[in-house]
Parts: C-alpha cells; structure tokens; sequence
C-alpha cells in the first residue's frame, strides 16, 4: 500500500518487495528541551501511520 503524506519524522532507508524500510530521525539538537516531547509525540504518530501503510518502521531508543 503507498502512504498518502510525506514522513516528516523518519527517513526512507531502503525498498524491499514494494514496501519501504524506515528509521527515525533523532531530534535536531537545536531543538529546545519544552519541544522535545511534542517531537517525540509526533515521531510515533507518524510511526504508526507508516506501520498501518504497511510500511516497515525500525526504531532505535535514542530515537524515542
């Protein structure tokens, strides 16, 4: 299935079979400590938009 949106949050490391293999992308540095959960927030939101698109979703723990 192809998603509909553009990912925001997680970059496109590979396809495989027609379906692609994402990673989170930690949060920029500059990003001030009060943003840092609505990042997060946002980055498993989309993670689990691409995970329904049946798209495969690898997460690190530095990256959630």
């Amino acid at each position: 299935m192809a998603i509909d949106f553009t990912p925001q949050f997680h970059k496109r490391l590979s396809r495989v079979g027609g379906h692609g293999v994402w990673v989170a992308v930690p949060y920029p540095r500059t990003l001030i400590p009060v943003k840092t959960l609505y990042y997060r927030t946002w980055q498993q939101e989309e993670c689990a938009r691409l995970r329904n698109a049946g798209e495969e979703v690898v997460t690190f723990a530095v990256s959630h």
